[in-house]
């Protein structure tokens, strides 16, 4: 852990059988969350390909901890099935080639943190890096009436995904990225210009 962040928690694991699978996360639950006294705001933040949850939680130098200690609300960073997402693209990982609901999975996991943690249903974000910001834009279409927002980081659109949802995005991309291109060529991904075009932005 950075040296000059001392949180008031420690993360916990917890986990959920869902279509057939042990499904695992890793949460943080600030100590004052209990003391204010009202439904707390869920993020939640999801691993890129070949990632797991205690990588990017390390990754982000525990600053989603950080900030869930100073502005009160939780972090759960879900584990995908062999380190990936079923982020709506034919692609070669694991959750993609055997179709793996993460949907589903997603949004029972919200429902466990609203009725068990108190979290607020109308606060419920998103975001992720790599396959997992395309897998938090995917959920900000599909579950747009549980997730109020995504914050997707070097991802974009699948394109098999349907043009007709309007998530709130607010994105972040680097024109000098070279793994998810900006441009998207052969990544089967919108540019940005194509999501203005439809008015997804």
């Amino acid at each position: 852990m950075a040296q000059d962040i001392q949180l008031s928690s420690k993360s916990q694991w917890g986990s959920i059988e869902f279509d057939g699978l042990k499904r695992t996360y890793l949460y943080y639950i600030p100590s004052m969350a209990k003391e204010l006294n009202r439904n707390l705001p869920l993020v939640i933040v999801l691993h890129g390909g070949t990632g797991k949850p205690e990588g990017v939680e390390k990754l982000t130098f525990y600053r989603f901890d950080e900030l869930a200690d100073r502005d009160g609300f939780i972090v759960v960073y879900p584990a995908g099935v062999g380190g990936s997402w079923n982020d709506g693209r034919t692609v070669n990982n694991r959750a993609a080639k055997e179709n793996i609901d993460d949907v589903g999975f997603i949004s029972v996991l919200i429902q466990q943190f609203v009725r068990y943690s108190d979290v607020d249903p109308r606060k419920v974000y998103v975001t992720g890096i790599s396959n997992g910001a395309i897998f938090a834009t995917r959920l900000a279409g599909e579950l747009s009436n549980k997730i109020a927002a995504a914050a997707p980081v070097a991802g974009s659109i699948p394109l098999d995904i349907s043009t007709s949802y309007r998530p709130r995005i607010l994105w972040c991309r680097l024109k000098v990225d070279t793994f998810i291109s900006f441009s998207a060529k052969g990544a089967r991904l919108f540019r940005l210009k194509r999501w203005f075009e439809i008015g997804l932005c």
